[in-house]
């Protein structure tokens, strides 16, 4: 018995080229949302003369400068890639400097002058300054090495209570907190340091005047790391 060709089996006809051609004209982005198509087509050669005489768009050209506009994208996209890769590997290098000047300090004055004074320059900033939370005057060795005292409180109040660290791409400007630099700083990153029920509520502050250094969105482990060594490194010395 042979199968009816116009059975449920049958496979459905296919459109011939005058229905093709009309489809193309109602539809005329065709190949833009489906590029994949032109691998399967034989487009016209620009040699043969078609291109001009029939009004028939060169295949080969559009294809080519479809795969040029690709390469380029993801030349583009490599090169800010390889970019963003050195940066990092640097932000990192400078981290693991800075904090292994402050894990070679010997007392509590050294720890906080190289927090700030030696830090800014570890890591290219501007300024660097280290807050204390105190109740009256800083310790000597604190004040000597050039800690900021700071009223109680007054970390919350900069980062909020559950916050451990803000960056800021601007309104960093004119922040007291650093001091004869505030001018200078355009963004800043504000990092809790020691906070309760650890010790004493700390801030590191670092400010930049190039204002994309810092910004929201921006990878915080370096940064949480380095004020936890400084964390360390205080703490040792305010409780013994």
């Amino acid at each position: 018995m042979t199968s009816d060709p116009k059975g449920k089996d049958a496979a459905p006809p296919l459109p011939n080229a005058e229905q093709v051609k009309a489809y193309l004209r109602r539809n005329p982005d065709f190949l833009i949302d489906n590029p994949d198509m032109i691998a399967v087509l034989t487009p016209p050669s620009a040699q043969t003369g078609n291109g001009g005489e029939n009004g028939v768009a060169d295949f080969q050209q559009f294809a080519m400068e479809r795969l040029r506009h690709q390469v380029a994208s993801l030349t583009d996209t490599q090169g800010a890639l390889i970019a963003t890769t050195r940066s990092n590997m640097s932000s990192q290098s400078e981290v693991h400097q800075a904090a292994l000047a402050a894990l070679d300090t010997t007392d509590l004055e050294h720890t906080v002058h190289v927090v700030t004074h030696e830090f800014a320059a570890l890591l290219g900033l501007d300024s660097v300054v280290l807050g204390i939370e105190w109740d009256g005057p800083l310790p000597s060795a604190a004040a000597a090495g050039g800690a900021t005292a700071l009223p109680i409180g007054t970390v919350d109040k900069m980062l909020g209570e559950n916050r451990k660290i803000l960056l800021r791409a601007d309104g960093a400007q004119g922040e007291p907190i650093f001091g004869p630099a505030a001018d200078l700083v355009e963004s800043d990153a504000l990092v809790r340091v020691l906070p309760e029920p650890h010790g004493t509520a700390m801030l590191l502050a670092f400010g930049s005047r190039d204002a994309e250094r810092f910004h929201p969105g921006q990878g915080t482990e370096l940064l949480c790391f380095l004020a936890e060594t400084v964390s360390r490194c205080m703490e040792r010395w305010l409780k013994s």
